[in-house]
């Protein structure tokens, strides 16, 4: 799994481990962790898109520290509840 400073940059990667597992029958399920910030990337959104409509076995898993990249939730995003 790629590490990068902004979590959403690697997200357009996430669908690939599902991806691999699934295609080689490996029965196993992928599980991404997140942030809040990356909750706010277009990327994100495409990454589970992606993973819906391949059925992907991928659990994706949000925490909510509810700083992003050293900015508050409050000021930057306009619902600060992150399920």
């Amino acid at each position: 799994m790629a590490a990068t400073a902004s979590w959403a940059r690697r997200f357009r990667w996430e669908p690939g481990w599902p991806s691999a597992d699934k295609y080689k029958g490996g029965g196993g399920v992928t599980l991404t962790y997140f942030g809040d910030g990356a909750a706010n990337q277009g990327q994100v959104y495409e990454s589970f898109n992606m993973a819906e409509l391949w059925k992907l076995p991928v659990v994706y898993i949000i925490e909510n520290n509810q700083y992003a990249m050293g900015t508050s939730v409050e000021r930057s995003s306009a619902e600060t509840a992150v399920l």
